[in-house]
């Protein structure tokens, strides 16, 4: 039979306004939720973790300058590992990456970041970060997983037209040049997103109709992106070489211009002159280089990307929308303008 209010018990009541209250308090926890979560961030710092490629030369050198720089000013809790080990080359370093983006997430850090030394073999790692609610932001180098809820954003260059504008600047340059022009190319880390990419952008330039009879690559000298390295395996092929005229160098990065500039002098050969070079970076000291005429030509790669890294990082921390994409601006530095290199 049905009660009325008069015939309620005191305790009867007293259940009924505890159920309100506690639904109340459900509702405005499930609103107040996300709110809360930033409320969180606001009074503490915010925690990173950030998994660096070691063994690079001077652009890597700057690029983790800049994150450590900017994560102090911020008073960003930076977690920042890197390989210890200077004898891994190239991919070697992945297993060592994938091992500190494991220690990031059992830290229950908020925002992962790292600099994948190649394209693939992320997808165990990249899933486990988002199993634990964890954003993970890409700095410099891309991946191949095509899951795109695995990234929060991916911050750097557009390697593909890096390599394009190397190779619009040595068909310009050799533009007047009669017969064809040899190059070589010295890559950086096979399976790496800038070694495949920038040669792509190369080659996709030199083998239009109108290029293919000029300009031709005749030789893939391996550097993985470490001067040591690339330097080696210039003077092997400078040994070896059959005696085709080289007329052009195109280098993957500064340090394996630097090194094939050096081999190519050790061989008798007048780089900058006799031979030209183009580089990507257009580090502090590529553009040096160019000024002494040894480079004749750097594409920019900025490695300071500290500012937009840590703008992305609270962002993403916040679960705030972000672009797939974060293309930075760059130049082109030859002697025409080299007073303006590294300046922009």
């Amino acid at each position: 039979m049905r009660r009325t209010l008069k015939e309620l018990t005191p305790i009867s009541i007293y259940s009924a306004r505890f159920a309100f209250v506690c639904l109340i308090i459900v509702l405005a926890i499930s609103l107040l939720g996300p709110c809360t979560k930033y409320a969180q961030l606001n009074q503490r710092r915010l925690r990173v973790g950030f998994a660096q490629i070691a063994n690079e030369g001077p652009w890597r050198d700057t690029n983790t300058e800049s994150i450590k720089t900017e994560a102090r000013r911020r008073n960003v809790d930076l977690k920042f590992l890197e390989s210890d080990n200077p004898a891994l080359k190239g991919g070697e370093q992945q297993s060592g990456q994938k091992e500190a983006l494991r220690s990031f997430i059992k830290e229950r850090v908020d925002v992962i970041a790292f600099s994948p030394v190649v394209e693939t073999g992320w997808d165990d790692v990249l899933n486990e970060a988002k199993e634990a609610g964890i954003p993970v932001i890409l700095s410099d180098r891309g991946v191949s997983e095509t899951d795109e809820s695995l990234i929060a954003t991916f911050i750097g260059s557009d390697f593909v037209e890096e390599g394009r504008r190397a190779g619009r600047w040595l068909v310009d340059e050799f533009e007047d040049t009669q017969g064809t022009v040899n190059v070589i190319e010295v890559e950086g880390t096979r399976d790496s997103a800038p070694a495949m990419q920038r040669h792509r952008g190369f080659c996709e330039i030199l083998s239009r109709p109108e290029y293919q009879d000029r300009l031709r690559v005749v030789a893939w000298v391996l550097g993985n992106f470490n001067y040591d390295q690339a330097k080696a395996a210039m003077r092997a092929f400078l040994a070896n070489n059959d005696h085709q005229p080289i007329s052009a160098v195109f280098a993957h990065s500064d340090a394996m211009a630097f090194a094939a500039i050096a081999a190519l002098e050790e061989a008798g050969f007048k780089p900058g002159t006799e031979i030209k070079v183009v580089s990507v970076d257009a580090t502090d000291k590529g553009c040096n280089e160019i000024k002494k005429g040894r480079l004749n030509c750097a594409v920019e790669c900025k490695p300071r990307l500290g500012p937009a890294l840590f703008d992305a990082a609270q962002a993403a921390a916040k679960s705030m929308a972000l672009p797939e994409r974060i293309i930075i601006s760059e130049g082109v530095y030859d002697k025409s303008n080299v007073d303006k290199c590294g300046n922009e």
